[in-house]
């Protein structure tokens, strides 16, 4: 019998992260209840739910996160150093959205062809050893080749693939969105992994077996059903063993889709300050205060850290360890026709090229070196690519004098997965950063995951698994306490003994009997045992 309803917001005495924990009732009301009573009640609730955020960082990530928010209706200022968004490490990636691409890059193979590299011009992983001279590679490095273990890539594989799913969906979700803004040349069909030898296939059958336990659909393929999917590899039939196949991914021009999606977040009342330095984090106490720039200081509710690689050095002014390390890689834009283009995203195993069309256009893309902040263009990394997509696709034809080459660095986190959420720190101080190789496959459902934690919603994945200061020994303690508590508590039978022998049990007394010291050193032995496991876990 109601004729309208409100919103009543209502401070519960439980807190989340150190703040109160709010409940939002549906007020029903009749007329004849005061109207300006209600209309109060609503503006209590716009005030609360509507918060000034500002967001540091003009990239794929940062416009994405400021797209959510703004959705959320929170008043969003983004921050870039640049003057237009998307033009470093999203303005030419590889394009591909691969959820079954998951294997971090922090896996048991990674060492090996780390060692491979220091005899093989050709190999797709390189290093400098300037690295070992950086302060920042000794923080980031022991840590990765830590998570170089089995039973660590397979937890961090179902992280990143609940998270890539996640964020697929809403990915294609935002597309159907806003159909007449967001053209991004979104083509591919799926994505071809493929292998030329037994035993790299054998690996990823196994791989393949772990994602379909995860919910991805992948299937192993025969060569002659690999040609049948994509008759552009006609030519390699007789040299492939098999390959993978999942018809979840897809693609997109990553820069195209940030400028799109930041002129509908500018649309909806996001500021953007171009050609803005941020200088460092001002606090007072367990919260940032303000942002200092070279023009001044600009204040806030929230305070979202999107800055790739730049993050490290600037969580660093306010002492925020984030081991973040970038990962140089190429990339190559080529004219094609469609008689010569790939109806999916396709990726040789062996020499780690990933091919996919945008549009009247192939993106070649690939290698991975350790070379710090350096952009310069190796034009043999860039023929390795060339030369790669010609062999692959059996076509000289593509002109690789008329191609765009471009190179950016990846910001790796030390396990390969993302620090996504609140700072262990400051209560108001959120991170977004470490996508590596993966930044347009995990963009949207990382900005959503941000969106939910400052709304204080449940979000569709767990955020425990992107804490932002798992590599803290905090952390390792926060779950060891978590461990200890799930332990089962130890029975202890009473004892009844004769008083004139309560202090000298015979030995024949004493056998089987679970008195309370006996039970003690098996609780800490469990707890020793637990601690030791917990560890490997991490590591």
């Amino acid at each position: 019998n109601a004729e309208y309803m409100g919103i009543i917001t209502v401070f519960t005495p439980f807190t989340f992260r150190g703040e109160p924990r709010v409940l939002q009732l549906v007020a029903l009301g009749k007329k004849q209840h005061d109207e300006d009573i209600m209309a109060q009640i609503l503006a209590q609730k716009d005030r609360q739910t509507s918060q000034k955020v500002v967001v540091v960082g003009g990239g794929l990530i940062g416009v994405t996160t400021a797209y959510y928010l703004r959705k959320e209706g929170h008043d969003v200022t983004v921050i870039e150093q640049g003057n237009a968004v998307g033009m470093e490490t999203s303005f030419a990636n590889g394009g591909i959205i691969c959820p079954s691409l998951t294997k971090p890059w922090a896996n048991p193979d990674m060492p090996r062809m780390l060692w491979h590299s220091l005899t093989s011009n050709d190999s797709p992983v390189k290093f400098n050893f300037s690295i070992f001279l950086m302060p920042q590679f000794w923080r980031w490095g022991p840590l990765y080749l830590m998570n170089c273990t089995p039973k660590s890539t397979e937890r961090n594989t179902q992280r990143l693939f609940n998270l890539a799913k996640y964020s697929t969906k809403s990915y294609l979700e935002l597309l159907r969105a806003h159909p007449e803004i967001l053209q991004c040349d979104q083509t591919s069909r799926g994505s071809l992994q493929l292998y030329k030898s037994d035993a790299p296939f054998t690996k990823a059958k196994k791989q393949a077996a772990i994602l379909s336990s995860f919910g991805c659909p992948v299937s192993p393929l025969e060569p002659k059903a690999i040609v049948e999917l994509e008759p552009t590899l006609k030519s390699q039939e007789e040299s492939l063993v098999g390959a993978v196949f999942s018809e979840m991914d897809t693609n997109g021009d990553a820069h195209k889709f940030t400028t799109q999606l930041a002129q509908i977040c500018q649309q909806d009342g996001v500021k953007f300050l171009f050609n803005t330095q941020v200088k460092s984090l001002k606090v007072d106490n367990d919260q940032v205060r303000a942002i200092e720039t070279a023009d001044g200081e600009i204040q806030a509710d929230y305070f979202v850290v999107a800055a790739g690689n730049h993050t490290p050095s600037l969580a660093k002014t306010i002492g925020v360890n984030v081991p973040i390390f970038p990962v140089k890689g190429y990339s190559i834009t080529i004219a094609v026709d469609d008689a010569h283009a790939p109806q999916v995203n396709v990726i040789d195993d062996a020499s780690k090229i990933y091919v996919t069309r945008l549009g009247n256009s192939l993106r070649v893309s690939g290698c991975a070196e350790l070379v710090g902040y350096d952009f310069s263009i190796d034009s043999s990394r860039t023929d390795v690519l060339l030369n790669g997509v010609k062999r692959l696709l059996n076509n000289d034809q593509l002109d690789g004098t008329t191609a765009r080459y471009w190179t950016g660095l990846r910001p790796v986190a030390p396990d390969d997965v993302p620090f996504v959420g609140p700072s262990d720190k400051y209560k108001n101080l959120y991170l977004n950063c470490g996508h590596g190789s993966k930044g347009f496959t995990l963009s949207c459902g990382s900005a959503k995951m941000v969106a939910d934690i400052i709304a204080n919603r449940p979000s569709e994945v767990n955020i425990e698994d992107y804490a932002t200061d798992r590599f803290s020994i905090r952390y390792t303690m926060r779950k060891l306490q978590a461990a200890i508590a799930g332990l089962p508590k130890p029975q202890v039978e009473p004892i009844s003994v004769p008083f004139a022998n309560r202090f000298t049990l015979s030995p024949a007394e004493t056998v089987g009997t679970p008195i309370g010291p006996v039970a003690s050193v098996a609780a800490v032995t469990s707890t020793s045992t637990l601690f030791v496991d917990f560890l490997l876990g991490v590591f």
